[in-house]
This record gives C-alpha cells, sequence and structure tokens, in this order.
C-alpha cells in the first residue's frame, strides 16, 4: 500500500505538469503540435487526392495551415490545409492514418 502510495505521489504531479504546460511534455498519445516535414506533406496529398477523387473535384493543396501527430499504431497526422476546390480557395481540416507499414488511410475530411 505504501509502494502504490508513494508511486501515486510521484506520477500525479507529473500528469498534471504533462497538461498544463504545452511544449514541454505530452502524455504518451495525446496530440502534439508539429512542423510539416516531408512526411506531413505526402499525408496532405494523400488527403487532397482521395478526396478529389471521393468528390470527383479537382482539389490542390495551397498550404498546410497547421498539424499536429499522434503516435499510436503507426501516426496520425491532423492537417488544417488551404486548398482549391473550383478555383476558390478553403480550409478543411483532414485526418490521415499512417499505418506501421507506411501505408496511408484518409480517416476524416471536414470543409471548415
Amino acid at each position: 500500500m505504501k509502494t502504490a502510495a508513494l508511486l501515486l505521489s510521484f506520477l500525479l504531479p507529473l500528469s498534471i505538469q504533462a497538461g498544463t504546460q504545452p511544449g514541454k511534455k505530452y502524455p504518451p498519445g495525446s496530440w502534439q503540435p508539429a512542423n510539416p516535414d516531408t512526411n506531413a506533406e505526402a499525408a496532405a496529398r494523400f488527403a487532397i487526392e482521395q478526396k478529389s477523387r471521393e468528390s470527383a473535384t479537382p482539389i490542390t493543396l495551397v498550404r498546410i495551415i497547421s498539424l499536429e501527430r499522434q503516435v499510436v499504431a503507426g501516426l496520425n497526422y491532423k492537417l488544417r490545409l488551404a486548398v482549391t476546390e473550383n478555383s476558390k480557395v478553403r480550409e478543411a481540416l483532414a485526418t490521415v492514418w499512417q499505418k506501421p507499414d507506411g501505408s496511408l488511410t484518409l480517416t476524416s475530411w471536414d470543409w471548415l
């Protein structure tokens, strides 16, 4: 019982600190802000290709506005994108799962 209490007294402040200090430590499995890299850009292009194919409308990437990553079995990318659709600039929020084997799946796309 003492061991459990001691462990809890050590871990509780760490978990509180992790949730209140962005940019320091994040709890495992949480979304974390990130800078676009080649993998994130590939995920954005993949999301746009999938949505364009699904809607039968050409969609092109203008830029990645923001990016968050989540470590799961692989990686999730939450991408806020500026895109053109029918010559109009629109924003979308896309989530792409990069599986451990490197393949990609578009799990959500929402127009903003």
